[in-house]
């Protein structure tokens, strides 16, 4: 499940479970914690956008980038996060 140089890796909820139990999630945590506090991990801030009708989209939301560099492990990854309170009329999640 290795992408080639330049391509994105995508998982699906059964690709997740496939591969992490609940034990192995929370000691990962745990470590994950304690690196935090010995610098071993890289983060920063989440990276902002405003979106509004006027760029062509919707309605009103936002978009945040989490990027972070997990160093242990010599990776990283980024978390996508989204909201758009206009979508609850739609039918659709925020």
């Amino acid at each position: 499940m290795r992408p080639e140089a330049g391509e994105i890796l995508f998982l699906s909820r059964k690709d997740i479970e496939r591969i992490l139990n609940p034990t192995d999630c929370v000691n990962r945590c745990l470590e994950t914690f304690k690196w935090i506090g010995e610098g071993l991990i890289e983060q920063k801030n989440p990276i902002s956008i405003q979106v509004t009708p006027d760029n062509n989209f919707q309605g009103s939301g936002f978009l945040q980038s989490y990027p972070a560099l997990v160093k242990p492990l010599k990776i990283g990854g980024n978390k996508w996060l989204g909201g758009y309170p206009g979508n609850i009329a739609l039918g659709l999640p925020v």
